[in-house]
């Protein structure tokens, strides 16, 4: 908020509102496809996100090392915000944990009490997987060192009491909107997104109806965790990001917009049905992906408003790759077009089936992934491009500390 001296103003804080802004979260309160199938999320979560671990884990391992941590008897509360389920989500929970105990042998030696207990919550909407994500915890008969609790709700929402997180972590979950902008859905609007089931390279008005209801999500979401950290408290986060703060419709760039799995792959399969009169226009027309890139300078105004964080690291890391090029996965793809379709098939269809069956059914959002497969598959052959090893997609890491 702009007050009349033009010097943003906090803006009101959780402690006076406790659930302000309540939305369901992921538009339409749907999770990713669930189970251990070849299409399922926990199968396929590591390509989706493309490394993000490997990338950005030893800024948060460094953040907690330099943390106050609380030599106390209570026990440290981390929670995981959109945690949905698969290897990424306990890679994260093994680190960040792993990353405190490490803290706490270092500095044991400056303290007399022993170290405490860990609590991890793992935060997704009612929706998610929780079955697959508790047996995957327990499938090998090891003990990891906290105990693990489900809290089912939307991290637009609070979740926790004031105060009570030591850490709370976000990876890859942010962009998912808390609700589809009433306009992009009006038939009467300027910003009905006629032709498209995403903003990605699409019209800068539906985009910009998209930006808005996305900024408010990203306050809620800075707003609810500063309530809910203790001071000192760390919050970590990644997310996808888009270069041009001033052109919400680019959400990617380059030759990745057109041959992404997200965007334009996913636009074509959706244009070839409806042309054959699989799918009816007005289907098309209606379905939208609650999904939205924000800018760097977007997420600085958000945290900003909330008065209550100390920006610690703040950056975009520019032309993320799924795929490293040159790397032996790139060579095989290329030399096995068929073996890439499938793969990005079951990536996208992992992420996107739930709200596809809901919108359509399951026959036709068959015979879409088939299609969007086909597609990928010649699109390999044609260009001896892998369209997950292009530059054009870029991601945010985000390091503040509760004051």
């Amino acid at each position: 908020m702009q007050g009349s001296s033009g010097v943003a103003q906090p803006v009101t804080m959780a402690e006076d509102n406790p659930r302000p802004l309540k939305f369901s979260s992921r538009g339409v309160g749907f999770g990713m496809e669930t189970g251990d199938g070849e299409a399922s999320y926990a199968r396929n979560s590591a390509t989706v996100q493309g490394g993000m671990l490997r990338d950005t884990g030893h800024h948060l391992t460094q953040a907690v090392h330099l943390m106050s941590l609380p030599f106390e008897s209570q026990p440290i509360r981390i929670a995981d915000f959109g945690c949905s389920v698969g290897a990424n989500t306990l890679s994260w929970a093994d680190l960040t944990t792993q990353s405190v105990l490490e803290s706490y042998r270092t500095k044991a030696s400056l303290a007399t009490n022993s170290i405490p207990e860990i609590q991890y919550f793992f935060c997704d909407i009612p929706s998610n997987d929780f079955n697959t994500l508790f047996r995957d915890l327990d499938s090998k008969g090891e003990t990891r060192p906290f105990f693990s609790a489900a809290v089912a709700g939307s991290f637009h929402d609070r979740l926790f009491p004031k105060g009570s997180l030591h850490i709370a972590i976000s990876t890859w979950s942010v962009q998912w909107m808390s609700k589809i902008p009433e306009a992009v859905r009006d038939v009467s609007s300027p910003a009905y997104n006629k032709g498209r089931v995403w903003v990605d390279g699409g019209s800068p008005v539906v985009a910009e109806a998209y930006a808005q209801v996305h900024r408010q999500d990203l306050l809620s979401f800075f707003a609810h965790r500063a309530y809910e950290l203790a001071p000192g408290g760390l919050l970590f986060v990644t997310c996808p990001c888009r270069a041009e703060p001033g052109r919400p419709e680019a959400q990617t760039r380059g030759e990745f917009q057109k041959a992404s799995p997200f965007s334009g792959m996913l636009e074509d399969s959706w244009a070839e049905l409806v042309a054959e009169g699989v799918i009816e226009p007005q289907e098309r027309d209606s379905f939208n992906i609650p999904l939205f890139h924000t800018s760097m300078e977007e997420i600085e105004e958000a945290v900003n408003k909330t008065g209550a964080y100390e920006i610690k690291q703040l950056e975009i890391r520019r032309d993320h790759r799924y795929l490293a090029p040159g790397s032996p996965q790139e060579h095989y793809f290329k030399a096995n077009p068929a073996s890439f379709g499938k793969l990005v098939k079951n990536m996208v269809r992992a992420v996107y089936n739930p709200l596809v069956e809901a919108h359509l059914d399951p026959p036709r959002a068959l015979k879409l992934w088939e299609r969007f497969e086909h597609n990928n598959t010649v699109y390999v052959q044609q260009t001896q491009n892998v369209s997950l090893s292009l530059p054009g997609t870029n991601f945010a890491l985000v390091l503040l500390t509760r004051k």
